[in-house]
């Protein structure tokens, strides 16, 4: 992820809509930090719950680390030993779970996705202002060289 970050930072001298990615990006991490402090916080929060739940009768909630890997694994859509949590206990596990699924899935991933997007209008709002303050400057520069007759020898005058 290093090697990424600075590729797009060089790139970005080249291509212009890679350095708005990297602006992007450096400027979404700023206003997310909190954000994702909060997500890390929730996210143990609810595979505390989970393993002191169902960590006695499912296998993969039995240790902290195997909670924290497959309730990662049923946000990427893997539903791997998420058939056992009703059997286990058949009102706290569906609701536990939905609960899961709509607070980190549908509340807090999509903070962080408007976080990054509010990130990147700010980078096309400041892209827009310097497009502005350079056009009167270009509309002022004359390209004498696409006028017709350029680079023809001016008859110098005798003084």
């Amino acid at each position: 992820m290093l090697t990424w970050s600075r590729f797009t930072l060089y790139i970005g001298d080249f291509l212009p809509r890679a350095k708005e990615l990297s602006n992007t990006l450096a400027t979404a991490f700023l206003d997310m930090q909190h954000l994702l402090l909060i997500l890390l916080l929730v996210f143990c929060g609810f595979a505390l719950g989970f393993q002191q739940a169902f960590g006695d009768f499912i296998v993969q909630f039995s240790s902290l680390y195997s909670t924290c890997f497959h309730l990662f694994k049923a946000l990427t859509g893997d539903m791997e030993g998420m058939s056992e949590i009703p059997k286990s206990n058949r009102y706290l596990g569906p609701v536990l779970y939905f609960m899961y699924l709509i607070v980190i899935f549908f509340v807090l991933l999509n903070m962080v996705l408007g976080v990054v997007v509010r990130s990147y209008e700010k980078i096309e709002r400041r892209c827009e202002t310097r497009a502005q303050r350079l056009s009167p400057l270009l509309s002022r520069c004359s390209f004498d060289v696409f006028r017709p007759g350029f680079g023809k020898r001016l008859p110098v005058q005798s003084v």
